[in-house]
């Protein structure tokens, strides 16, 4: 096993990093948007892949982002290099010890650094930034894999070249830099790589700049499309490699066939194998004989078998156990050495310290005697170690001897055994063997373990360096033999007497005709070796036109030196090929951040067929950024500011009370879409309420949205005051909204049976009833074994204790210690796990038993579960859901879930207002909800599609969505939100 691993060490490592690549390569071609159940081959996600234009532009960005980076830092990283050389060695070492801080600091720390950097700057966040922020990190690549380059630069070379009348410019640009460009090269390349994988660095300082990495991480989950893209990364790479390999292998062979013409050696092997067939051939045309090959199979497999023995014992490498072996044996010699001069080395010890206390008695001067005091100590360190060496050496002498009398004494006993007594031969000779075996084993032990040691390895040593020539010998003695067998002697008339049963002698006929088959023979032999010598000329011709070609000579005889373009064409082709392919990246991250509207929204929320319908309608260009919390949104909006964005309730709150939010007005929407219907209050440009503040003016619009908006509490300030008429809906647009509910795989039987023991029941549909479900059922089912997927959004978490006391939210710090002790022995069973949108793809995969998820992330899983597997349209549902609205005992409460609404928000900074709310109306158009509902999962705003029955294969569906009644949105809470928080990371730590 051990030679197994030692044998397959590199192959095992290369698999573990490339099976992974493999796989993501043939999910690549998954038909099924599940990134983990490969169901059917097809190229769908490709096409994805080329039409969503906001992946696209990120690739752009990152393409444009990493070589600019590159180029800069390579030009500051080289100067860098160059003014370190000039320092002193001292210096240069604390300079470049400053320098790989940025290597060794977390990125987190660069990033936080650089964003805080940047504001204090009052920078605005985006392509300056991000560039810079790539440039801080790469430079010291740079610099770490140029400077050991430049310091192997030879001196005398710069000297002879200043000396030669060259100024430092130019010894730098066309002697220094040359020697450089290796390095340059490879510093160039780690650069890029790092610029375009950077993510944490991008994401706090690119502002409306999102490159491929922030992209992927901001989705709400790994999309398939994304091992596309990985897939097309990975080929392009590897061609790449392997151009570059050709390349390089094409270059060597041509150098090497240079070589070779210059030293009149041109395919020299070849003409030599043409000589020596025309060699043999002459011999077989004189002798009349040649060698045929055996046409049996068991000598033809011995023959293959052995020579492929000679080569694996050739290659079979020796030098290893001989160089351990020659070790061993140096070590033992000197400790041989070492034992028979201890004596020697102690006397001379002690004379040297009997000499300085001579001259210590003698001295007079402090500072002399401290010395010699200082040295006689030494001495005696060294005296005393001799001296245990000796004492060692003579113990171990006194020991052996007394062995070796032992083994004396019983030698003797035999002896007298045998010259005393009369014995049978049997014994005798058993007796002698053992007195010849003890007198060696004396000796041995008089020579002690050293020596003895030092004898066993020289055998072996000896044996190893014979062992391979003794193997190789022999196996071509063998092979000698079997060659004899195989390749048999015979006449050029084989094949004639053979045909004729050999009766030719007795035929004058068969006699002449045997004699013309040889002369044809021959003759045939000579016309093969015509064609070899002919093949010969060629290879001399072709010599001739080679030489010609890259040593032209005069008439003086003088190799004429290459002209001007000869010399510089490869060097003005690479720089146009890399000057124009920075142009044309340059004009694609030009085009494309030509921009009209920001949108803001959360990762994957969007079809990008929508953006370019919008861009197609209204002739604009729109940049679309991907965020993956609210928080992160908000901050976002310290940096640089979204036009649109798509915030969840409690943070639509904040930005409006912020003063983030400029009112929507409803006139231009319904403006923009007439088939909205709304009635709007052509003064305000509100929608038109009752006296009791309610919206009636929603018109096609789901009123659900309405409903949820209706219950958050916005307090804005205006100059008379807090506006009590103040509503979200005057500064939010529906865009997708729901709940958070438990779900059960009712596909395994041990959850059915669970289900059973907990009183609650389901129909066809899978629907459970609110007043069965608690969320006390989280904490049986951990305490059943089961697997128990939770989202870990903090707010979500928290309210799965706080949910069964009847509020979503704490109201006090008490409520939040409570829950997270509640939490904490929830969290402790080893089948509960955090998720964030993984809790998608274990719902797709059916690989949970009980899901806290959003309604329509569990709509689109469990369609994407069936429609991957088949699923019969008219059976029953295959998992079973529903909200917690169960009654609190004891009280007249219910418990309560979360209910949430994202929506559509302008900035009061928007660049184009007018352009914002087209951008509304658009997506509340009833083809683009229908888009929306395809690609996210999620119903939008209109009634006409949300009562749709037809919105799914499997009708039960629609029924998922049906909003909880006694659901609660998240209020905002800035001073207890932020303990909320710590409250969920003490949580997860405890796990």
């Amino acid at each position: 096993m051990k030679r197994f691993f030692q044998s397959s060490y590199l192959v095992i490592i290369l698999l573990l990093m490339y099976i992974p690549i493999f796989v993501m390569m043939l999910f690549s071609f998954n038909s099924s948007s599940n990134i983990s159940n490969f169901t059917g081959f097809s190229f769908k996600w490709y096409a994805e892949l080329l039409n969503n234009s906001p992946f696209l532009k990120s690739i752009t960005t990152s393409l444009f982002v990493a070589i600019t980076s590159t180029i800069i830092s390579i030009v500051i990283g080289v100067m860098a290099v160059v003014g370190l050389s000039k320092l002193s060695q001292k210096r240069q070492s604390r300079w470049i010890s400053i320098a790989n801080i940025p290597l060794i600091n977390a990125d987190i720390i660069t990033a936080v650094s650089l964003m805080v950097v940047f504001l204090i700057l009052g920078l605005n966040f985006g392509i300056f930034t991000l560039i810079a922020a790539h440039v801080s990190f790469n430079v010291p690549y740079v610099i770490i894999t140029v400077m050991p380059f430049l310091k192997r630069v030879d001196k005398n070379i710069v000297s002879a070249s200043e000396d030669l009348g060259s100024s430092p410019f130019q010894t730098f640009f066309k002697v220094v830099l040359p020697i450089l460009i290796p390095s340059i090269i490879t510093a160039a390349a780690i650069c890029f790589s790092m610029s375009f994988d950077d993510f944490i660095i991008s994401y706090f300082t690119g502002g409306d700049q999102t490159n491929v990495s922030t992209f992927i991480y901001t989705a709400k989950k790994i999309q398939p499309y994304i091992n596309a893209f990985g897939t097309l990364l990975v080929i392009t790479i590897f061609l790449a490699i392997l151009g570059f390999n050709i390349v390089k292998a094409v270059t060597y062979n041509n150098e090497k066939r240079r070589n070779a013409v210059r030293k009149s050696e041109y395919k020299n092997k070849a003409i030599l194998a043409y000589k020596n067939q025309i060699e043999n051939n002459n011999q077989i045309i004189e002798s009349g004989i040649k060698k045929i090959k055996t046409k049996n199979l068991w000598l033809l497999i011995q023959y293959r078998f052995l020579l492929i023995r000679i080569k694996m014992v050739k290659n079979k490498n020796y030098y290893s156990k001989i160089s351990k072996l020659e070790w061993e044996v140096e070590v033992i010699n000197k400790k041989i050495t070492k034992d028979a001069n201890a004596q020697i080395s102690y006397d001379s010890l002690v004379y040297k310290k009997k000499s300085l206390e001579v001259k210590l008695n003698s001295e007079k001067n402090e500072v002399k005697i401290e010395k010699i005091e200082l040295q006689i100590n030494k001495l005696q360190k060294r005296i005393d170690k001799a001296m245990d060496l000796i004492e060692r050496v003579q113990h171990q002498k006194a020991v052996n001897e007394e062995k070796a009398r032992e083994i004396q004494e019983w030698i003797e006993e035999l002896k007298t055994d045998l010259a005393n007594k009369e014995h049978n031969d049997v014994y005798v000779k058993k007796s002698n063997q053992k007195i010849v075996n003890l007198t060696i084993r004396r000796q041995e032990i008089l020579d002690g373990k050293s020596k003895r040691k030092l004898k066993t390895n020289l055998i072996k040593l000896n044996q190893l360096k014979n062992s391979q020539d003794e193997k190789i010998a022999i196996l071509y003695i063998n092979l000698e033999e079997l060659k004899k067998r195989v390749f048999k002697e015979v006449s050029l008339a084989y094949e004639f007497d053979l045909k004729n049963n050999w009766n030719i002698l007795s035929n004058s006929d068969l006699t002449q005709k045997r004699n013309e088959y040889i002369m044809l023979a021959k003759q045939n032999i000579e016309s093969d070796n015509n064609e070899l010598s002919q093949k010969i000329t060629e290879i001399k011709n072709e010599e001739k036109v080679l030489k010609e070609k890259y040593f032209p000579t005069g008439n003086d005889g003088y190799s004429k030196g290459k002209s001007y373009i000869q010399r510089t064409w490869k060097t003005f082709a690479t720089i146009f090929i890399l000057v124009t392919s920075f142009g044309l990246i340059t004009t694609a991250y030009v085009m494309n951040n030509i921009y009209d509207i920001v949108i803001g929204n959360w990762g994957s929320y969007i079809d990008p067929i929508v953006i370019k319908k919008f861009e197609k309608k209204y002739g604009v260009k729109v940049n679309y950024q991907q965020y993956d919390s609210n928080e992160i949104m908000y901050n976002k909006n310290i940096t640089f500011r979204y036009d649109v964005m798509v915030p969840s309730d409690y943070m639509a709150v904040k930005l409006a009370q912020d003063n983030y939010l400029m009112p929507i007005d409803w006139k231009l929407i319904n403006e923009y879409n007439e088939e909205l219907e709304l009635i709007v209050d052509d003064e305000t440009g509100k929608l038109a309420t009752d006296a009791d503040g309610k919206v009636i003016g929603n018109g096609k619009l789901d009123s659900n949205w309405f409903e949820q908006v209706k219950k958050s509490n916005i307090n804005i300030e205006t100059e008379e005051g807090e506006d009590p008429n103040a509503s979200l809906s005057d500064y939010a647009a529906p865009f997708f909204w729901g709940d958070v509910r438990i779900a059960f795989n009712t596909q395994n039987s041990s959850v059915v049976d669970f289900l059973k023991t907990n009183n609650i029941d389901f129909d066809d549909k899978g629907i459970i009833d609110p007043g069965q479900l608690s969320w006390n059922i989280l904490w049986d089912a951990a305490i059943a074994g089961l697997d128990v997927a939770l989202n870990e959004d903090p707010k979500n978490f928290l309210m799965y204790s706080l949910g069964k006391k009847g509020s979503v939210a704490p109201k006090n710090q008490s409520e939040i210690d409570d829950a997270t002790k509640d939490l904490k022995k929830l969290i402790k069973y080893k089948g509960v796990g955090l998720y964030t949108d993984q809790l998608i793809e274990k719902v797709q995969t059916g690989n949970f038993d009980v899901a806290v998820i959003y309604n329509g992330d569990l709509v689109s899983s469990t369609y994407t579960w069936m429609d991957d597997r088949d699923y019969p349209v008219d059976a029953p549902a295959p998992f079973a859901q529903g909200y917690v609205a169960k009654k609190i005992e004891g009280s007249d409460k219910l418990e309560v879930t979360n209910t949430w609404s994202d929506s559509m928000v302008i900035s009061n900074s928007a660049r184009n207002a007018d352009l914002a709310h087209k951008w509304i109306a658009f997506i509340l158009e009833e083809e683009i909800q229908d888009l929306q509902f395809d690609y996210s999962g999620y119903l939008g705003a209109l009634s006409s599609i949300n009562d749709d029955p037809e919105n799914f294969e499997y009708d039960f569906l629609n029924s998922w969505f049906k909003i909880a009644e006694r659901g609660e949105p998240f209020q905002l809470n800035e001073k207890l939100d932020e303990k909320v928080v710590e409250a969920f990371n003490e949580i997860r730590a405890s796990k």
